[in-house]
């Protein structure tokens, strides 16, 4: 689905497992592609250039309430993430699925003039774009 008018983030939201993430307060997910190459003498060019390896990262940021994310970075747990940037409905609006994803990161941030946040990331095996 095309949308004509851009999308209103504060509509969207993210599960981890089976879970949605509570006081979400955005997200990034990206594709990222490494390349092969390799260069032989007499040539600035490489004489070998394919596209390599893939992989999907992906953050999130929240206000902290428990610290079920950190265990999850400590355990090495495999989740699904799904991601609903337009919400849910109507039907056909976008889903984006990470699979296998392994979260690696977990940070607690506090400051006396706001509420203590949690940046989660991690990477998933496969990327989807579906529909709901």
């Amino acid at each position: 689905m095309v949308n004509s008018t851009p999308v209103i983030g504060r509509n969207g939201w993210l599960k981890i497992g089976t879970q949605i993430v509570g006081y979400f307060k955005g997200f990034t997910v990206g594709v990222k592609r490494g390349t092969i190459k390799d260069y032989v003498f007499q040539s600035a060019d490489p004489a070998i250039l394919e596209a390599g390896n893939a992989s999907y990262p992906f953050t999130c940021d929240l206000m902290h309430i428990t610290s079920t994310y950190a265990a999850l970075v400590l355990a090495g747990t495999k989740s699904t993430v799904e991601i609903a940037p337009e919400n849910t409905t109507p039907t056909g609006q976008l889903k984006i699925t990470l699979t296998n994803v392994i979260l690696t990161d977990w940070e607690l941030t506090s400051s006396q003039d706001g509420v203590v946040l949690e940046k989660v990331s991690g990477e998933g095996q496969t990327l989807a774009f579906t529909t709901y």
